[in-house]
């Protein structure tokens, strides 16, 4: 079933990620029922849609081009807003600046296989042993 996670406002609206929460427009994203996967928290200006898809993560430093590692990192997504992005990692992130690139297979069923987004992370937090979760502010998609 699909899933209408696009409010027209959004659309209407300039930025750099109207375009890519038109890609949701209507797509079958393997959820349920209508509006499930959606959340809207109280004092929150965006509402926040579920995003669990896998990216891969690389430091950016600002004034350079992006800082590459030796080792790969990824992460899983948790949400994303039309001025947003949340997901959980294993390790506590030392960035302030990440770059998302997308590695889950079900993004290319979605158009989505070039799926690239600077974030500037706002906050971090503990979870669990090995559990983080982290968001931030889109600067660009």
């Amino acid at each position: 079933m699909s899933v209408n996670f696009v409010a027209d406002s959004v659309l209407e609206s300039e930025g750099p990620l109207a375009s890519l929460l038109g890609l949701f427009q209507g797509a079958d994203v393997g959820f349920g029922n209508e509006g499930e996967g959606q959340r809207r928290v109280r004092n929150r200006i965006s509402t926040r849609h579920e995003f669990p898809y896998r990216l891969k993560l690389e430091p950016f430093e600002d004034g350079e081009d992006f800082v590459r590692s030796n080792t790969e990192q990824y992460v899983q997504g948790r949400d994303i807003s039309d001025e947003g992005f949340g997901f959980y990692h294993e390790e506590p992130l030392p960035y302030k600046k990440v770059y998302l690139t997308a590695a889950d297979h079900r993004l290319d069923r979605l158009g989505l296989d070039d799926l690239k987004l600077l974030l500037t992370l706002r906050w971090c937090r503990f979870i669990r042993p090995g559990l983080y979760e982290c968001g931030g502010k889109i600067t660009w998609a």
